[in-house]
């Protein structure tokens, strides 16, 4: 039976998002308006785009992705996850400075902006559809787990569930657009302290439980130490190419702030990862549930019944609020880096342009999330379309430029790669870094095959 609450505070909670947006809309003249839609006008402190990368962490993935893998591969695929995020953040603070730069210096909206001009438009657009790709299926990770835990509690269809969820985020994204998610983020950390503060009044309690598999790790390392280390290395390349992450490089005040956000980030998604690993731990331990096909819903079963309506709450704040972060990005994406690049669309047009686009993302992100594949698989195929784009991003870390044709081919080549692997399912085993290896390869070949030749200084005759 449905809580008589719940549908109540789910409505109000849809109208303070739509208010946000509304306020967001309507509080700055018109020339304003256009910079605070695109970019929040390049004027956010460190510790709000902290807070907004975090808060796009806290989602349905945690609900289902890191509690998964905790079930999965144990202690050590928890630790790999949040461990890995964190010493990505810390090497992206020491880069964050010069990228906040050149992104000033080119106007840049998107990673792939800063790549479409720094090399060629054709690479630009290479990169942002990776970059779209990415950002539509961890949104259709979303709407898988979303829609299974929201038509759990509220006895709905989960269809029905979803489809609102996308109408309101979508009303939101087109009066406010990214600033109004910035200001979302920010009213969302609250309702993610609730949620720990809950996770870990339950779970710690219950210690002595955690002993036999913090034992078992041990044990599990022959079997499963490739497998912790490919995820260790892919979360850490997909972190520092992750395009929401580089948005909110660009969207910070200046080059000290950008860093600032990328040290506070580094030490705030542990923690906020961290309450769902050890509920991932805490299932397995009591065998509460037989896979990781369900543990949201068994997550959320744990807690007492009374909390039922704010813990759902909690979790509809975390899911819309990363479908508003990879709907926009993933219209940015194709807006700026496509459109805008290709010069098919002038950057008055922008704005009008990237509303009509997340129309055809939702269907897309629908689409994706009615594949008959599991969270856990789906989570690491996303992850894996960004090791398309780390080589170059480590180049432009270090301020080395490879040639253009260079960095076309080794964009094509590995995202050639990845969709081969992707239907193989590759993802989930040892061949997890393929397209890594064919990326720096091909870059590596193509440089020494296009790379200018220099004519030597012919030494002076002696008198």
């Amino acid at each position: 039976m449905t809580n008589p609450l719940l549908l109540p505070l789910i409505l109000a909670f849809f109208a303070a998002v739509l208010f946000i947006g509304w306020r967001t809309h309507t509080g700055h003249n018109k020339a304003e308006m256009r910079e605070n839609f695109l970019i929040g006008n390049r004027a956010i402190p460190g510790l709000w785009v902290a807070i907004g990368i975090t808060m796009g962490w806290f989602d349905a993935t945690q609900f289902g992705f890191t509690t998964g893998l905790a079930f999965d591969e144990g202690l050590g695929g928890g630790l790999a996850y949040a461990v890995s995020a964190s010493f990505a953040f810390f090497l992206l603070a020491w880069a964050a400075p010069r990228l906040r730069q050149r992104a000033a210096q080119t106007k840049s909206y998107m990673i792939g902006n800063a790549f479409a001009r720094t090399y060629s438009p054709r690479v630009g657009a290479m990169v942002g559809v990776v970059m779209a790709l990415f950002f539509l299926m961890w949104m259709s990770i979303q709407l898988v787990v979303g829609g299974q835990v929201l038509g759990a509690f509220t006895h709905l269809p989960p269809a029905l569930c979803v489809g609102a969820i996308l109408l309101v985020t979508y009303a939101f994204l087109v009066m406010g657009g990214f600033l109004a998610t910035i200001r979302n983020d920010l009213a969302l950390s609250v309702f993610f302290l609730i949620m720990a503060a809950l996770l870990f009044s339950f779970l710690i309690p219950d210690f002595p439980h955690w002993l036999p598999p913090l034992s078992q790790a041990r044990a599990e390392f022959p079997s499963h130490g490739l497998t912790w280390f490919n995820l260790f290395m892919l979360n850490i390349l997909s972190t520092m190419v992750a395009p929401d992450v580089w948005q909110r490089i660009f969207s910070s005040h200046d080059g000290a702030q950008a860093r600032k956000g990328m040290l506070y980030t580094a030490l705030l998604v542990p923690c906020m990862t961290t309450p769902f690993i050890m509920a991932g731990w805490y299932i397995k331990a009591h065998g509460l549930a037989p896979d990781a096909s369900n543990l949201s819903v068994v997550l959320l079963q744990l807690l007492p019944a009374a909390l039922t309506p704010l813990i759902v709450l909690v979790f509809m704040a975390a899911v819309m609020s990363t479908i508003a972060t990879t709907l926009f990005g993933a219209a940015m994406n194709t807006v700026s880096d496509i459109g805008v690049e290709q010069g098919w669309l002038s950057p008055a047009q922008m704005v009008g342009a990237t509303r009509w686009v997340m129309l055809g993302l939702m269907a897309a992100a629908v689409g994706i999330a009615l594949l008959p594949v599991d969270v856990v698989t789906l989570g690491l195929t996303t992850l894996g379309v960004t090791q398309c784009l780390t080589p170059l991003a480590l180049c432009l870390f270090f301020s080395w430029k490879p040639t253009e044709p260079a960095a076309f081919y080794s964009l094509a080549a590995s995202l050639a790669t990845y969709a081969a692997g992707a239907y193989l399912n590759l993802y989930t085993g040892p061949l997890a870094l393929l397209p890594l290896l064919i990326a720096t390869g091909t870059l590596l070949l193509f440089q020494g095959l296009t790379q200018p030749t220099t004519t030597p200084r012919h030494a002076k005759p002696r008198r």
